[in-house]
């Protein structure tokens, strides 16, 4: 049961992470908003999906 609630929670997030790329919610950073949209595309895919990154 604990693995399902661990998978469930991930798919939830991943996909909750590509409706805000689809959505363009970088729109909402300040020092993202003034960007070439391709360039805030990038960025928010970087930030969003950062295999290293620590949590």
């Amino acid at each position: 049961m604990t693995d399902f609630l661990l998978y469930l929670g991930l798919t939830l997030l991943f996909v909750h992470e590509m409706d805000a790329i689809r959505r363009k919610e970088w729109k909402m950073f300040i020092f993202l908003k003034d960007l070439n949209e391709d360039l805030e595309y990038w960025i928010q895919l970087a930030l969003d999906f950062n295999p290293k990154a620590k949590n």
